[in-house]
């Protein structure tokens, strides 16, 4: 019904098993480090056994149960999960000043540019690696995990920049986004006819469309729903 709605079960999974990694990093005190390195291993491994799938008669292609199991079964997005973790986990225990402003802006513009290129260049992993490479199961985890580190070392100017309130209320509702997209564009493919405003008219417009719906769908639905779950938790 909504291809990009199988996030959500990854994202459930990892909301189900956080309160048992949090016990498990606090007995064992574990250390940002030592998640680091966990996350990286399960990484590894991930791509390996991804990869290996993918090479075998296994992969039946698109669309197939072997396809959905590969690209969107929890335990393949597991590392992205640690790594995450750690990374928070660096920045909580870490003094962010110590480290010398022009460090993190010259690290952000790096790993912004390293992310856009990677993007734009898919394709490149398979002759890269000389094997399949399942693009979307968390292959660039660690660039995304140090374009976020690095964006929170930046200096007060930056982090200004990216706290006004426009571009707050945009990435509070980029998820409604991520999940509205399909639905709407097909509404767009349907309902708007490609002749009326072109194929760049008609490209923006549903990107401002998406946008407003995506907001209206933040603060109408996602936030009492959040206010309403707070509520019933507290009491």
């Amino acid at each position: 019904i909504n291809a990009p709605g199988w996030a959500l079960s990854a994202e459930a999974f990892f909301y189900a098993i956080f309160p048992l990694a949090l016990i498990v990093i606090q007995r064992k005190r574990l250390s940002a480090r030592s998640l680091l390195w966990l996350g990286l291993g399960l990484w590894s491994i991930t791509q390996v056994i991804l990869s290996a799938m993918l090479a075998s008669g296994f992969y039946a292609g698109y669309p197939s149960a072997s396809h959905d199991i590969v690209f969107y079964f929890p335990l393949f997005h597991l590392c992205s999960f640690f790594l995450g973790i750690a990374g928070g986990r660096w920045l909580s225990v870490h003094d962010r000043n110590a480290v010398p402003p022009w460090v993190g802006a010259v690290l952000a513009m790096l790993t912004l540019g390293l992310s856009a290129l990677a993007l734009n260049n898919l394709p490149w992993f398979d002759n890269l690696f000389g094997a399949p490479v399942a693009i979307g199961t968390s292959v660039l985890m660690p660039l995304f995990l140090a374009l976020i580190v690095s964006i929170a070392l930046v200096d007060a100017r930056a982090k200004w920049l990216l706290g006004q309130p426009l571009l707050v209320l945009l990435g509070e509702s980029s998820y409604a986004l991520y999940m509205l997209q399909e639905p709407l564009h097909r509404l767009f493919l349907h309902y708007v006819p490609i002749g009326l405003l072109g194929p760049q008219g008609r490209f923006y417009a549903f990107l401002c469309a998406l946008c407003a719906l995506a907001i209206l769908v933040h603060r109408k639905f996602e936030c009492p729903v959040k206010a309403a779950l707070v509520r019933v938790m507290g009491t």
